[in-house]
This record gives structure tokens, C-alpha cells and sequence, in this order.
């Protein structure tokens, strides 16, 4: 099967993003029997805002303890057909851990492993405030999450992260996808209806 232009953009931004997982990403588009089946590699990334392989991303938070809502068991069910993520059975089981320790176990458990980037967390700088255009070489975190229960989840898109002022994601409520979702976007992940390609 041979790989369009533009599904052969996306395997490349897919190789970057997962290094290490060369053979299997191989395997798959080479045992693909039918673009819907090579569709399953498909990810939007803002090519020119990645991260090159092995930075060191800094990571600190405004607060250590935020008292955001946490989904529930309920939501969690709803949105899941009954299945369970374990990181969100870690934090339903461990209800006193506070969410900056948690956003660090997801991080390091999901996305440090296929990202070919490094995260740093710095738990003892809380309430750090990123000036403008902050140097991230003299110690200023590249990614500062704030937790303002009125101001929905978000994160800048990849390198952005660097020259911003103030916080570069926010999380107003907690479970794990929206850590995951919002730290794609760090990747340099956009959604799908912002891929300039996009059907």
C-alpha cells in the first residue's frame, strides 16, 4: 500500500513525536490493509512549534494543593463505557494525593515514555510567576499550570510555551484525559479541526 502525501506527513510528525516506537509504526503501516486502518496513526501537530528530542521541559504549578473539582466516579463511568483508566483508579483510591503529584504521575507514565521529551516537575516553586518572555535557561519554567475553576482546561501549543508570560495551561477541573489532552497539546498536538489539511 502505498502512503499519500498527506498521510505521509502525518507518519513523519508521528516518528518525531515517538522515536522509540520506530519498528512497531513500521509494522503498521506496512501491514496496513486500507488507509481507514492507517487513519489510527492520524494525530494534527504543529510542526513548527515541536520540541526537539530530549529537551528537558520544566513543569511548576501556581498552587500545591488546588481545591479544583475532581471528576467523579459517576462522569468517569458515563464517559468511559464502564471502563476504568488505572491512573484514574489510582487518584479515586487516593483521594488526599494532591493534583500537582497526580498530573506528574500521568505525565511520566503516559507521556514521558512516547514523547522522546523530558519532564521535569518542580514541586517546591509554587506560586511561581513567569515573567515575560521568561528565560527558561536561568531556571523560569517552560510549562506553568494554573488551576482557576472558572477558566475551563487549556495549554498553549508546544514551543509557545517558552516566551509566555503567566501560565501556559490551566486545568479547572481534574481526571485524567484532560491531563493527557492538555499535555498533547504541550507536545505540539492541535485538534483535528485545526489541521490545515483536514478534510
Amino acid at each position: 500500500m502505498s502512503i499519500t502525501q498527506n498521510e505521509s506527513d502525518t507518519y513523519s510528525c508521528i516518528q518525531k513525536i515517538l522515536p522509540q516506537h520506530q519498528q512497531e509504526l513500521n509494522d503498521m503501516v506496512q501491514n496496513s490493509k486500507s488507509p481507514e486502518h492507517l487513519q489510527a496513526l492520524s494525530a494534527a501537530f504543529f510542526a513548527k512549534k515541536l520540541w526537539p528530542q530530549r529537551t528537558q521541559i520544566k513543569v511548576a504549578f501556581t498552587e500545591s494543593d488546588p481545591k479544583i473539582r475532581r471528576s467523579s466516579l459517576d462522569e468517569i463511568h458515563n464517559h468511559s463505557q464502564g471502563t476504568i483508566d488505572p491512573l484514574q483508579q489510582y487518584a479515586f483510591d487516593n483521594p488526599n494525593t494532591p493534583i500537582p503529584k497526580l498530573i506528574e504521575k500521568i505525565v511520566n507514565e503516559r507521556i514521558t515514555p512516547i514523547s522522546g521529551l523530558d519532564f521535569i516537575f518542580d514541586h517546591d516553586h509554587t506560586g511561581y510567576k513567569k515573567p515575560k518572555g521568561g528565560d527558561t535557561d536561568s531556571g523560569d519554567p517552560h510549562v506553568l499550570i494554573s488551576f482557576d475553576d472558572s477558566g475551563g482546561a487549556w495549554s498553549l501549543v508546544g514551543t509557545d510555551c517558552k516566551a509566555a508570560s503567566g501560565p501556559t495551561m490551566n486545568l479547572g477541573w481534574f481526571n485524567v484525559a484532560t491531563v493527557m489532552h492538555e499535555f498533547g497539546h504541550v507536545l505540539g498536538m492541535i485538534h483535528e479541526h485545526q489541521n490545515p489539511r483536514g478534510k
